[in-house]
C-alpha cells in the first residue's frame, strides 16, 4: 500500500518539521543569560499588551477610568462584566508567570552560587 505523503512526520523538501525551527538556531549552543533576557522581554511585552487591552475594555464599559481605578474593580459596578474579568484574569496570569520565573531564577542562581 503506498504511503500517504501528507501523513508523514518527515519534513517534505526544504520545509522544517516545525515552522519556527531553523537549522542555525538548532546548532548554536544556548546562552542561558540571553535566553532569560528573551523570556523577560517576551513576558514584559505580553504584560504591556494585555494591560492595554484591560484598560481599553474597562474604558468602553465606563469611560474615563484610569489604570489605578481598575485596581479596585469592585468600586465600579460597570466592571462586573465577564469579558473584562476574563481579560483581567489573563493579565494576572501573565504577571504570575513573570513572578514565578523570576523567583525560580533567583533560587536557581542562589543555589549555584552556594554550591560553587
Amino acid at each position: 500500500m503506498p504511503r500517504n505523503p501528507r501523513s508523514s512526520a518527515e519534513p517534505q523538501g526544504d520545509t522544517p518539521a516545525c515552522p519556527w525551527q531553523n537549522a542555525t538556531a538548532m546548532t548554536m549552543p544556548l546562552d542561558p543569560e540571553r535566553l532569560i533576557q528573551e523570556f523577560e522581554a517576551l513576558l514584559a511585552r505580553m504584560e504591556e499588551l494585555q494591560a492595554r487591552k484591560v484598560i481599553e475594555l474597562a474604558r468602553r464599559l465606563k469611560p474615563g477610568l484610569t489604570p489605578d481605578d481598575i485596581k479596585n474593580p469592585h468600586d465600579f459596578p460597570e466592571l462586573d462584566d465577564k469579558d473584562w474579568h476574563y481579560e483581567d484574569g489573563m493579565l494576572t496570569g501573565i504577571q504570575s508567570v513573570t513572578t514565578a520565573l523570576r523567583a525560580h531564577l533567583r533560587q536557581t542562581y542562589a543555589a549555584e552560587r552556594n554550591d560553587g
